[in-house]
């Protein structure tokens, strides 16, 4: 384990497969040498091969480990048992695979997704298998498991998804235990404002519905952005829609999970969305949240991961008064959790390192009709660094967090309207 103490990107021996001879060589000078011939993976089709990396791959050192540099294109990848791990569905050794010592893989694809889409999808399945150096642009998904036990999800990269009736997510697990997500490189996912609810939101990894035995280590997730809730006049009922929340890894409710170990992970750049606006005297939506890390369940490790530039939404300003009406109430700004726990038993929050959270301002309360009284002003977001919410046993230890705070509370409406609270900053804050 070690503590990021600045946002870099990493690149690990684990993740070059196709490394060419340069990258024996050490430090960060190694990374921008000219390359040499890279060498195809066992089993997989032959690499194209290139003096140094196609233009474009400086912004993404994997391209170095054949991520995104050579990879053939597939179309989305479906499995919906252990029978569809064959060929046709990109596993590069389908004979005999799915053992402990000899994983189905599915690796070295460069994969784009039409919207709503997903790149892999694994459903229903019991053998084991490896998703690896894997590039997906597109998409509503990049990878998703479901009932998917004995995976192993590595070094893939992930970006440009984009929300449709359900939120961007980057890497989701579902009704999944035993499973392996590292080194992983997650970036550029938005909500959509098209559909109200989670279609607004942007993870970069979720995993729910009570899995056992999850480790999520070493990926780089960044560049998340929810959308803005909807104007009042478009929600059908005249309120400003909640803005979507932005998160690098959630582990939801409802279904608690068990052993779950989140650890020396790089999360920055999340945007929580702003509230929409209220109609007529309505009332605005609350800002939307972002979380670093957000989880929920029994014996949870969180060690050494780097947080940084968490940015909550604003909240949406109240409607303005009809002729002698009052103006709406403004919601609240959203807050910015560097590491959010709650309900569990269990917790370790060792050698984090978070920094910049910036809760939200609460919306401007409505102004008034004539004759009529101005709408409050919401109230300001939190900034806080560890939140623990319902958590019994807990450990936090060697974390370093600096540089959080609250939201300020937005002005009320004249005549009448109160100004909203601020919010609360805190570097730890148990409840």
């Amino acid at each position: 384990m070690k503590r990021w103490i600045a946002v870099v990107t990493v690149v690990t021996a684990s993740c070059l497969v196709a490394a060419p001879a340069a990258l024996a060589m050490d430090g960060p000078a190694a990374l921008l040498a000219p390359s040499s011939t890279p060498v195809a993976p066992s089993g997989s089709v032959p690499l194209q091969t290139a003096a140094t990396n196609p233009p474009g791959c400086l912004d993404g050192l994997f391209c170095l480990g054949g991520v995104g540099a050579f990879d053939p294109p597939h179309a989305p990848i479906l499995i919906v048992g252990d029978a569809d791990f064959t060929a046709a569905n990109g596993v590069r050794n389908p004979v005999g695979c799915g053992t402990s010592v000899n994983p189905c893989r599915i690796e070295d694809w460069s994969i784009s997704s039409a919207p709503g889409g997903t790149c892999i999808h694994v459903n229903s399945t019991t053998k084991y298998y490896l998703i690896r150096n894997n590039s997906c642009t597109g998409g509503m998904t990049g990878i998703l498991l479901v009932s998917a036990p004995n995976g192993d999800v590595r070094c893939n990269r992930i970006t440009r998804l984009r929300a449709r009736d359900l939120g961007a997510v980057g890497i989701s697990v579902q009704l999944t235990n035993n499973v392996m997500i590292t080194e992983n490189r997650l970036s550029d996912m938005e909500g959509t404002a098209e559909f109200s609810g989670s279609s607004l939101d942007a993870f970069g990894i979720l995993v729910g519905f009570g899995p056992s035995n999850v480790t999520i280590e070493r990926n780089t997730i960044s560049h998340l952005i929810a959308a803005p809730g909807r104007l009042g006049g478009l929600t059908g009922t005249g309120n400003g829609d909640p803005g979507g929340n932005a998160a690098g890894i959630v582990v939801p409710p409802p279904l608690l999970s068990n052993n779950v170990t989140i650890e020396d992970n790089l999360i920055s750049q999340l945007l929580g969305g702003s509230g929409g606006a209220g109609a007529i005297g309505r009332n605005g939506g609350e800002g939307g949240s972002a979380f670093g890390i957000f989880a929920t369940g029994d014996n949870v490790s969180i060690e050494g991961n780097g947080i940084s530039l968490l940015f909550a939404g604003v909240g949406g300003m109240g409607g303005a008064g009809g002729l002698g009406g009052n103006g709406g109430a403004a919601g609240p700004g959203g807050s910015a959790y560097g590491i959010r726990v709650e309900d569990s038993v269990g917790v370790s929050n060792v050698s984090n390192t978070i920094f910049q959270l910036y809760g939200a301002s609460g919306g401007l309360g409505g102004f008034a009709g004539f004759g009529g009284t101005g709408g409050n002003g919401g109230n300001g977001g939190n900034g806080i660094g560890i939140s623990l919410s319902n958590v019994v046993g807990f450990i936090n230890s060697g974390n370093i967090i600096t540089f959080f705070f609250a939201g300020l509370g937005g002005f009320g409406a004249f005549p009448g309207g109160t100004n909203g609270t601020p919010g609360l900053a805190a570097a730890i804050l148990s409840t």
